[in-house]
Parts: structure tokens; C-alpha cells; sequence
């Protein structure tokens, strides 16, 4: 099957690209910034959230990624934190990544064993040898499982909390959350906590969801509307690219321009 064409410059989004720049200029200066982005598929979120990482990388930003997966029903529980966790795995060395959780990541993985995976090296973690052996999915079960009480729930949000700050120590982080749309009510949850009490901190919240997907009443539509409500939150709402811009869309793409009958 022949691949997808993918235009080599971002085109029509210029406002969105400087509303998220400028988001991460506020909380490079310490104060936290959240940005929800919402539109019918195939109007780029993903491209303007990989662009807007590709420059926020270059400019020393800590830049995590997590994504929900839809598995016909509700979405893994945690599922894009446990995913942004495991890239920080593969950009720390063991010893690097305990320096930088210090007394956080123990005590996450005491509360959610199913963390073990993604926090402590396989020889570190006999509490979590369990979640070791699993896949993704089971050892988010896992620490949704051990989380199930409304003390340990609030107590893994808390110290989640306190893992986003400790990742925000050394520069600026920037934590990616895709596809909302497939979130579990757990996630829904822990973004509604973050949003509530990211109140200080070099820290920044992108998420994205297909706005088609998300009916009027629906669970993600309620949550976000009361993130919505917390200080330091922009919506950006996707539109489609208009004909000029399609037209510069598609030259990119081809790599020529368009003569006026085309």
C-alpha cells in the first residue's frame, strides 16, 4: 500500500503554532499553562503537537508524550501517562531517572504497583516484578486496580502531582496527552486534578481530542469544560485549511506550485 503524503511544512496553522508558544513561554517563566486542542480528524492535531514539540525540545524543554488507544470501549486506565512515563525511561539511565524522581517514585510505586514498570529498572522493583512481566495494558490495570480506593486514588493524584513537579526541576516540561476521546474515566480524572492544582512550576499540559467523537453529554466534553474553568487553560479549535491554504498545502507536497486552472 502506497504511504501518506505529508506536506514537509505546517500549513494554516500559524495562530494555533504562536497560541502554543506562547503557552510554553509562561510556563518556562514558572507559571503553568494548559492547552486543549480539539477538531475532526484529519485536521492535523497530531502534526501541529509534533511541531510544536520539535521546536520545544530545541529550546531545552523536557517534552513527554502519551497517548489513549481505543480499544472499543473505555481506554486503558492511565494509559497516556504510563506511555509518557515509559519515554522518560528511555531518556533517563536508571541512576539518572531515581536521581530525578528522588522519594517520589518509591512511594508512587508502593501505591500503584502497576507504576513499577515505568519508574524502577527491572532489578529494583521486586514489588512490581509482576507488572515487569506484563504488557502495557496489565500493568496499567495494575495501578488502576491498587488505585481503586478513593484513599489510594487521591493519594496516587497527589503524588502524580508531585511527579510532574519533580520532572519540571531541572528545565521546563512539556506533557502530551493524545487522543482524549478514548480516555478512561481515570484519566479524565487525574487531568481534572492536575488542571485543578498545577498552580506553580515550569510545567506544561498539552491534550487533544477529535471534537466529532465527543458528543454533547459526553464524559470528556463535561471534564473539559470544567478544566476549562481553572487559570492558565486556552482551547484551540481546529478549522479546516481554506482553499489558498489547500492550494499551498498540496504544492508542498508535489513539490511545485499550482498553475490556475488546478
Amino acid at each position: 500500500m502506497p504511504g501518506t503524503l505529508s506536506s514537509p511544512i505546517l500549513v494554516g496553522r500559524a495562530t494555533e503554532v504562536n497560541a502554543l508558544d506562547a503557552a510554553l513561554r509562561r510556563a518556562e517563566g514558572g507559571t503553568p499553562a494548559i492547552v486543549l486542542i480539539g477538531g475532526d480528524a484529519g485536521l492535523g492535531k497530531t502534526r501541529l503537537v509534533d511541531e510544536f514539540a520539535a521546536g520545544a525540545r530545541q529550546s531545552g524543554a523536557r517534552v513527554l508524550v502519551g497517548g489513549c488507544v481505543d480499544l472499543g470501549g473505555e481506554g486503558v486506565p492511565y494509559g497516556p501517562f504510563l506511555e509518557a512515563l515509559r519515554a522518560l525511561g528511555r531518556e533517563l539511565q536508571p541512576d539518572a531517572l531515581a536521581a530525578l524522581l528522588g522519594e517520589v517514585g518509591p512511594e508512587l510505586v508502593a501505591v500503584a504497583p502497576g507504576f513499577a514498570r515505568f519508574l524502577t529498572p527491572p532489578d529494583e522493583s521486586a514489588a512490581g516484578a509482576g507488572a515487569l512481566a506484563a504488557g502495557t495494558a496489565a500493568g496499567a490495570a495494575s495501578a488502576s486496580a491498587s488505585a481503586g480506593g478513593a484513599t489510594d486514588q487521591a493519594r496516587l493524584f497527589e503524588l502524580t502531582l508531585a511527579l510532574v513537579d519533580r520532572l519540571s526541576s531541572d528545565r521546563p516540561l512539556v506533557l502530551v496527552l493524545e487522543d482524549l476521546h478514548w480516555s478512561d474515566p481515570a484519566t479524565r480524572d487525574l487531568l481534572g486534578f492536575l488542571a485543578r492544582n498545577l498552580t506553580h512550576g515550569r510545567i506544561m499540559l498539552v491534550a487533544t481530542f477529535r471534537s466529532e467523537d465527543v458528543e454533547r453529554g459526553h464524559p470528556l466534553l463535561v471534564r473539559l469544560a470544567e478544566i476549562a474553568r481553572n487559570p492558565g487553560v486556552e482551547r484551540l479549535d481546529l478549522r479546516p485549511l481554506d482553499l489558498a491554504e489547500q492550494r499551498e498545502q498540496l504544492a508542498a507536497i508535489i513539490g511545485h506550485g499550482l498553475g490556475r486552472d488546478r
